[in-house]
């Protein structure tokens, strides 16, 4: 059952590319900016730290996407399918205290 004390408004710009999310009114709750190539390099929310921008590489896609704290690599082959997703975390789990023997 959908939620009704929901409300998402979507807005566009004149290339028509997702710019804004507003959350029950809420101006900017997400704000996308583009490259000249209409690929999303920014997103920013006002309830996170703002996000760095993706890396693109000649042929327009995604080849590195951050986080707040983390990073994800993607890999293609020669024909453009994606062929890798590597996650890094800068803090990884450490690893549980050994047992006394």
């Amino acid at each position: 059952m959908p939620r009704s004390d929901i409300n998402l408004n979507y807005d566009y710009s004149i290339r028509d590319e997702l710019s804004t999310v507003k959350y029950n009114g809420q101006s900017n709750f997400y704000k996308y900016t583009y490259d000249n190539n209409s690929n999303r390099i920014n997103q920013q929310s006002v309830i996170d730290v703002p996000a760095k921008p993706f890396d693109i590489d000649a042929y327009s896609r995604i080849t590195t996407r951050y986080g707040s704290a983390s990073r994800i690599q993607f890999s293609y082959d020669v024909a453009g399918n994606l062929t890798g997703k590597d996650n890094w975390d800068p803090y990884p789990m450490k690893s549980p205290i050994p047992a006394r023997n």
